[in-house]
């Protein structure tokens, strides 16, 4: 193999790991990890699926791992110890006002009653119960 063909597959291999073209599809522009980093796992994750889910051909599938993260996150409320992962009180003034940034933005694009946008702002305020609702409305997923 010629060393063009190697940098060639290289690229290729690299975009499709680190930016396949799914990553940012939506009309927003902005990647899902844009939006999730300051999440932590479970929730960041079920709007990972959520974000995603009409761009790999799995939808439903996506909603219910959506829906298994969320119920996850939710079964942790119950450990006394447990600390919601995203307080904006505990976040400073410059990362609060990107995640804000990036979160108008998003909902610029996101109708009002998209169950993503729906499940975004549940689990932007800790409304875990709402953010579980948002999805399982979906009728075909519960």
């Amino acid at each position: 193999m010629s060393d063009t063909s190697k940098m060639s597959e290289t690229s290729e291999i690299g975009s499709a790991v680190d930016h396949p073209k799914h990553y940012n599809a939506h009309p927003s522009g902005i990647e899902a990890i844009d939006l999730i980093e300051d999440l932590g796992f479970n929730l960041g994750n079920a709007i990972k699926y959520l974000f995603r889910r009409d761009h790999k051909g799995l939808p439903i599938q996506d909603m219910k791992k959506a829906l298994f993260y969320l119920r996850r996150e939710h079964a942790r409320t119950k450990d006394p110890n447990y600390k919601f992962v995203f307080w904006p009180e505990r976040m400073s003034d410059a990362t609060l006002a990107a995640f804000r940034l990036r979160f108008d933005e998003f909902c610029r694009h996101e109708k009002p009653e998209s169950v993503l946008r729906r499940t975004f702002e549940a689990i932007v305020v800790g409304d875990f119960f709402g953010a579980i609702a948002a999805v399982e409305d979906r009728k075909s997923v519960v």
